[in-house]
């Protein structure tokens, strides 16, 4: 198998001709929403895409209002996207304002379309319709795309990527590995809310042990690297299949916790950027993998992405929750096709659901 993974190409954005605040190209500054680190890579990804297509000059700026931002910062950076990223340009955000570093770090989208008036800088932080990650089906009809999109604008710092050789090395090496990605939130309790739907499938942790068990036993010598936020599950696949999983030392959440998710626990407080690189690091090694069982979460995404020919089983989809998803992907699809019937289908049914 290849390696997997981001780029090392230089910036894509010729910023030439964009000087300070008021170049002749406009600016698309991307801030941060309160979500999960691939939610927000997919987030800046998306809205550097658009910019490309629009001239803009792409600025990502994940300041304090991000869930892994550090007063002190992080490898000598002080924006949550250059903890682990190369910037998307050559433009700063200190370039496009006069205002002073602690006014920056605490700025909000108000704050910072107050300072953007009058110039070329537009202000976001919005989640574009361009990454999708919502709909199962979905991420598989846009692998390659992302992929390419991955590629050209998330370039991974040099002291990363060589943790991850480091890792895929002394674990992984000439072996076949099975990948598994397990979140506990949600999973745990089985209930699982989609607007209208709410339905239980109990014994979903049940499902990823059995369908590991399938694997090992069908291929015996294969290793199982686990990427979790779960103490429980990481304890039950160890007692179940002994010496063959491995992991990563990283963070994890006791069963009473995992239904806050670790990105808005405690420890995210307190240790945010190595919760984040943790997440990273772990996705990119289950791109690495030979086959990936997961359930719907853009950690599992990511690495879907990152590798577009990897083969995956999506537990929840095959575990009772196809319907549900198969209706997201139809409105997925309509709406990029036809959006006004969207909008009239969905109020439609808003309608009914009320009768």
């Amino acid at each position: 198998m290849g390696n997997p993974g981001l780029s090392e190409a230089r910036p894509v954005s010729d910023t030439s001709s964009l000087s300070p605040g008021t170049g002749e190209r406009p600016v698309l500054l991307i801030l941060p929403r309160m979500h999960g680190f691939f939610s927000l890579v997919f987030q800046a990804v998306g809205q550097a895409h658009l910019a490309e297509k629009a001239g803009q000059v792409p600025v990502v700026y994940f300041n304090r209002h991000c869930p892994y931002w550090s007063d002190a910062g992080y490898q000598g950076a002080r924006n949550v996207w250059t903890y682990f990223f190369e910037p998307l340009s050559d433009v700063a955000v200190g370039d496009l304002f006069s205002a002073d570093r602690a006014r920056l770090e605490s700025g909000t989208v108000d704050d910072f379309q107050a300072l953007a008036q009058g110039s070329r800088v537009v202000v976001t932080d919005l989640y574009p319709d361009v990454v999708e990650y919502f709909s199962p089906l979905g991420v598989n009809f846009d692998r390659n795309f992302v992929h390419g999109l991955m590629k050209k604008f998330v370039r991974l710092k040099p002291a990363l990527r060589a943790k991850v050789d480091d890792f895929h090395q002394a674990h992984f090496g000439s072996q076949r590995v099975l990948g598994v990605h397990y979140r506990g939130i949600e999973k745990t309790q089985g209930a699982f809310k989609d607007g209208v739907v709410l339905r239980r499938t109990p014994g979903l942790k049940q499902a990823f042990l059995r369908e590991m068990g399938r694997r090992i036993a069908a291929e015996p010598g294969l290793r199982v690297f686990v990427a979790t936020d779960s103490v429980q599950f990481l304890e039950e696949a160890k007692d179940a299949f002994g010496e063959a999983v491995f992991c990563r030392e990283a963070r994890r959440l006791e069963s009473n916790d995992e239904a806050v998710g670790l990105h808005f626990s405690a420890e995210a407080r307190t240790h945010g950027p190595m919760l984040a690189e943790e997440v990273l690091l772990d996705a990119l090694l289950l791109a690495r993998t030979d086959f990936l069982i997961h359930g719907v979460s853009n950690v599992s995404n990511a690495a879907l992405f990152l590798n577009p020919r990897l083969r995956h089983l999506d537990i929840e989809v095959k575990y009772g929750r196809t319907r549900i998803y198969l209706r997201r992907e139809f409105y997925r699809q309509l709406r990029k096709r036809l959006p006004r019937v969207a909008k009239l289908v969905q109020r439609t049914e808003s309608l009914l659901r009320r009768h």
